[in-house]
């Protein structure tokens, strides 16, 4: 087990096999409140995140990740003036893991969410969103991520579990 997997197993965690999402052009989505603590990467690009309750909107560059630790919708967006699109159509239209938004794919996100019995509330006593930004790190952190992924996938795929729901979008849509 790797750090973040003793630490999950620990606070009694389970996770959800992310959906990606790639963007291009103007574009913005609008995310319901997840049910858990919520993660991003920014693989490629730039956008923008507002968190509901939350003063200022975050730059994400690539490198960046994002963490919401409480149920509070967002909106990620190549710019926060255009009318949000609700989040469930895209996701649901995902195709291969990766859902689309606006034309191009100039932005990757990659992510995930978890989910936490009584004794790890905590966290929602922890600010509502934290912002790490890339750095030395970064790398690490994107490893992480994209290893839980593809190990998460392909033990879905071994034990047969139907591609609709191997792709369903942690972003609690």
């Amino acid at each position: 087990m790797d750090p973040l997997e003793d630490v999950l197993s620990l606070l009694d965690a389970t996770g959800h096999v992310s959906t990606g999402l790639s963007a291009g052009g103007p574009w913005a989505i609008r995310f319901l409140p997840p049910a858990g603590v919520k993660f991003n990467a920014v693989r490629r690009g730039r956008c923008w995140l507002r968190v509901d309750e939350v003063p200022d909107p975050v730059r994400l560059d690539a490198g960046d990740c994002f963490l919401l630790t409480r149920p509070l919708a967002f909106t990620l967006a190549s710019d926060l003036e255009l009318p949000a699109e609700p989040a469930r159509p895209i996701f649901a239209a995902a195709v291969d893991g990766l859902a689309r938004a606006g034309a191009g794919d100039d932005v990757l996100l990659i992510g995930g969410a978890f989910s936490f019995t009584g004794r790890a509330r905590a966290a929602a006593r922890q600010p509502a969103a934290g912002h790490p930004r890339a750095g030395r790190d970064a790398g690490g952190r994107h490893r992480a991520v994209d290893g839980r992924g593809d190990r998460r996938r392909a033990a879905a795929q071994a034990d047969g579990v139907p591609r609709s729901l191997r792709s369903t979008s942690p972003w609690s849509c």
